[in-house]
């Protein structure tokens, strides 16, 4: 494929990907956590089943430590019904698990502070996290020009 293709394809693949992540400057995640889970579960799940489990996930419980102090099981009931989600549930449970252990508080938030490379360093030594979710991380809390992709962009 030659290199204007390849642009034509990556800025058809940006132009739906903000249509699908078009929710509303209200409705969509912002903090670091709430980014992450969000992008998973839309990775996941269609767009608007990942939205509905994101929000039941929310409104079910008050905050990041009482999902962390929550079974898997108690997790998992509280997305929509797919085969990923017992993994997803694990991925959520662990991720909080080794966060509160890391800094004694179940928040993310600290990266807003930190430079771009040490952003990218941190959350990529998470299990289970992918570069797409650490540019939309980046795009997002830090205003960083990126375009997160799939495996599928990626090979392009």
């Amino acid at each position: 494929m030659r290199v204007a293709e390849r642009i034509q394809t990556l800025l058809h693949q940006a132009q739906l990907f903000g249509r699908r992540w078009g929710l509303g400057p209200n409705s969509y995640p912002t903090g670091v956590l709430d980014i992450i889970v969000f992008h998973k579960l839309h990775l996941l799940l269609p767009a608007e089943v990942a939205l509905r489990s994101y929000h039941q996930l929310k409104e079910r419980f008050v905050d990041w430590n009482e999902v962390r102090i929550s079974s898997v099981r108690e997790i998992q009931d509280e997305l929509a019904a797919s085969s990923g989600t017992l993994e997803f549930a694990v991925f959520i449970k662990d991720l909080l698990e080794q966060v509160q252990r890391e800094r004694q508080d179940v928040s993310l938030e600290f990266l807003a502070e930190e430079n771009l490379g040490e952003i990218r360093r941190y959350l990529k030594q998470i299990k289970g996290m992918d570069s797409a979710t650490v540019d939309l991380v980046l795009r997002i809390r830090k205003a960083h020009p990126v375009l997160p992709l799939n495996h599928s962009l990626e090979v392009l």
